[in-house]
């Protein structure tokens, strides 16, 4: 080691030739790793995949929706916060999926907005606890 802090790469210089752009982004992927496994605890396995995919914030947004005669639940607007209201032009899929954070059983639409595709959750309430109720929300980059 070349000095009380942990580096990556060697203690010589020495010229890089075309591999730098190379080495730089493995040295950029070691220092995520590092960074990660010094906060661990929040579960998983250390994977390219994880690392390379953005941080996402779980953003709770108003839904307006309709139910049809077999009682499926059909989104057609999302409020956010602030007012801003985007129409819904179409739901592409639907799917059963957990949430990953708190384990809630929940589902997943796969909507098109503005001609873009984007992920729309519901969360269900939890059974254990009577006051807390469904949602709705979307995963920005945070």
């Amino acid at each position: 080691m070349c000095g009380a802090q942990l580096s990556f790469g060697s203690c010589h210089t020495e010229e890089r030739s075309s591999d730098s752009v190379t080495y730089e982004k493995e040295r950029e992927l070691a220092e995520e790793i590092f960074r990660y496994l010094n906060n661990w605890g929040r579960g998983g396995a250390v994977t390219r995949e994880k690392l390379s995919r953005p941080q996402l914030e779980r953003v709770y947004v108003k839904v307006t929706s309709d139910f049809d005669a077999a009682g499926y639940m059909q989104p057609r607007t999302i409020t956010w916060e602030d007012g801003r209201t985007f129409q819904i032009e179409q739901v592409r899929d639907f799917r059963p999926a957990n949430t990953v954070r708190m384990n809630l059983p929940g589902d997943c639409y796969t909507v098109i907005i503005q001609g873009q595709e984007r992920h729309l959750f519901f969360e269900h309430s939890a059974p254990l606890y009577s006051g807390r109720v469904e949602r709705w929300f979307v995963e920005v980059e945070g």
